[in-house]
């Protein structure tokens, strides 16, 4: 997703091009530092390279609304006027949500489209979007539009 809205020119931030999460924390601001700080220990636990948090009320507008363009950076991705967007979603129980990323990654890699996963993870929930040729009248089939996690 990062790589999509990099290329796409909506943002005035370059973004490192790896997987990214974004919190919207809200409440007083002690429950959003001493919630910041949770999270921050958490993620660090799992590899996390880079924790930002938005310091001011603009740049957490700022980076919120790189979550909102999204799909407008997946549908400008490709250099390619035939090109057209299918996109799914897919919502399963929190506890399987990460078992069901990893395999839909690899399917997106396998299938070597342009592909992006942009997800509500707190309730279980992503969207898959890969972009294809405006010619092909169905989605190439990749694995996980046909199976679900037990």
């Amino acid at each position: 997703m990062m790589q999509a809205i990099n290329h796409s020119g909506l943002s005035a931030k370059t973004f490192p091009e790896v997987d990214s999460l974004f919190f919207k924390f809200q409440g007083t601001s002690s429950s959003i530092n001493e919630t910041s700080k949770l999270i921050k220990s958490i993620v660090n636990k799992h590899g996390c390279t880079k924790f930002q948090a938005a310091r001011s009320t603009e740049e957490a507008e700022e980076l919120w609304n790189h979550r909102k363009i999204a799909l407008w950076s997946t549908l400008g991705w490709p250099d390619d006027s035939d090109a057209r967007v299918w996109t799914t979603d897919v919502c399963v129980p929190p506890s399987k949500l990460p078992q069901l990323v990893k395999e839909t990654k690899e399917d997106m890699a396998e299938s070597k489209l342009l592909s992006t996963i942009v997800g509500h993870v707190g309730d279980g929930k992503f969207s898959m979007t890969s972009n294809q040729k405006r010619t092909s009248r169905y989605p190439r089939k990749f694995s996980c539009f046909y199976t679900f996690p037990e």
